[in-house]
């Protein structure tokens, strides 16, 4: 996942709230990161880097945009935005 995210412009290929992990693995990881953005990707991201993830055949979420959501607006998609979520 997080060669994925890094090769496809910091865009995840599954959405974070999806993530079951053991307690065990996000300890040994330093916890649930505590970042300005992203946050939710971080996690998945690093666990993927000891663990290759697991998938389900399953739909673990479904996913709706609405007008009232950050994510929805334009200005989420902007350039200026985006660099400011990318890590440095």
């Amino acid at each position: 996942m997080l060669e994925h995210w890094k090769t496809h412009d910091y865009r995840a290929q599954v959405h974070p709230a999806t993530l079951c992990a053991r307690k065990e693995l996000l300890l040994a990881l330093g916890g649930w990161t505590a970042l300005p953005v992203a946050e939710d990707t971080a996690a998945p991201a690093r666990s993927s880097t000891r663990l290759p993830p697991a998938g389900f055949t399953e739909v673990g979420l479904h996913y709706r945009k609405w007008e009232g959501q950050m994510t929805a607006h334009s200005s989420h998609s902007e350039q200026a935005e985006r660099g400011a979520r990318r890590p440095r």
